[in-house]
């Protein structure tokens, strides 16, 4: 299978993050509408990604469209945020990221050691240690790729509870953005986490920003819109988080074209809660059980498709992969809700 572009994914519903806004920001549908939306989006980018199919026009203008997904993520989170006593903030995200992180790594281990024994590989170095440095030394995980946001967001909020008690969201902001452009240029990426934490920093800022000025809103709604759309038709831009490389754009364009995007999306959903179907609002709040399970869905899916049908690449395995996730992932979300494994998530 190809070298796969990870731009993941994901995603934390409102009910899994870790902070609530100081001015009272409650839970709404409309963010778990929002929520739903992209983490459909996500899912559906992964199965091109695994299929082979990233050059297809529909993946193309899925990402063109959507290309502020990511950012967008943080940029919630920060919406939700509660100055919290240091430790606290600490065993609280390890509780409800860290041991999800850990846990839903283990589950897709078995995939990579199956692959490494139909290659005739015995050393037991590259089943139980290389993944482990690979993570440390690279940022990846390759059991499950999309739960680079999970370590990400771990230290984001943990860094922003601690920094926000000596200066002000505005100066985070411009220095979470600083070191990630900074990055950026002098090209140092590796490990991955480091620059997608400075990046996941400033738009975390930005949510809380939001919040306190009050900026979701009708006031700059039009305005913001049609600049979104000259963004997404004559200016296109788009930057792979995880790796925090530039796709396509420029970079600071596409950082304040994400911001903008965030504030546009958030303030439309807000005016048209009442319009979004039940079901959509139902993912959304169970994002985090679909962002954590997709990518073993899929892999094992595929494993399978290729063994038993031939089917490793193309618009067939695509199919295969979309059906599966339809019917599959609500079963196991639904199935992990139970009060037998609330104790993944709290």
């Amino acid at each position: 299978m190809q070298q796969i572009e990870m731009q993941n994914n994901f995603m934390i519903s409102s009910n899994e993050i870790i902070h609530n806004s100081k001015a009272g920001l409650q839970r709404d549908d409309y963010v778990d509408a929002l929520s739903g939306i992209l983490i459909i989006h996500m899912i559906v980018g992964h199965i091109f990604q695994w299929s082979s199919l990233t050059d297809s026009p529909l993946y193309s203008w899925m990402q063109r469209i959507l290309f502020f997904f990511m950012p967008w993520f943080f940029y919630k989170s920060g919406m939700y945020f509660k100055e919290k006593n240091i430790l606290t903030c600490f065993k609280s995200s390890i509780r409800k990221l860290i041991k999800p992180y850990i846990i839903f790594t283990v589950c897709g281990l078995p995939y990579i050691w199956f692959n490494l024994f139909t290659r005739n590989d015995e050393n037991w170095v590259h089943y139980i240690l290389s993944p482990v440095k690979i993570l440390i030394f690279k940022g990846d995980n390759i059991a499950n790729y999309p739960l680079w946001f999970l370590l990400s967001l771990f230290a984001v909020l943990n860094i922003y509870n601690f920094l926000h008690r000596y200066i002000s969201t505005y100066i985070i902001l411009i220095l979470g953005f600083t070191l990630s452009i900074t990055e950026y240029y002098i090209n140092c990426n590796i490990p991955y986490y480091t620059p997608n934490i400075c990046m996941g920093l400033s738009f975390y800022a930005t949510g809380h920003l939001s919040i306190k000025i009050k900026l979701t809103g009708n006031k700059y709604l039009f305005p913001a819109i049609i600049i979104c759309m000259l963004f997404v038709c004559v200016f296109p831009q788009y930057v792979d988080v995880r790796t925090n490389t530039l796709i396509y754009g420029t970079y600071v364009v596409w950082f304040m074209s994400s911001v903008i995007s965030c504030f546009i999306y958030t303030s439309l959903f807000k005016n048209l809660e009442h319009l979004f179907p039940a079901w959509l609002v139902t993912i959304g709040k169970d994002s985090m059980l679909y962002y954590v399970l997709h990518w073993i869905l899929i892999s094992y899916t595929s494993l399978i498709c290729g063994i038993f049908f031939n089917a490793e690449s193309g618009w067939n395995l695509f199919f295969i992969l979309l059906l599966c996730n339809i019917l599959i992932l609500p079963l196991l979300s639904y199935f992990l809700k139970s009060s037998r494994f609330e104790f993944i998530f709290k």
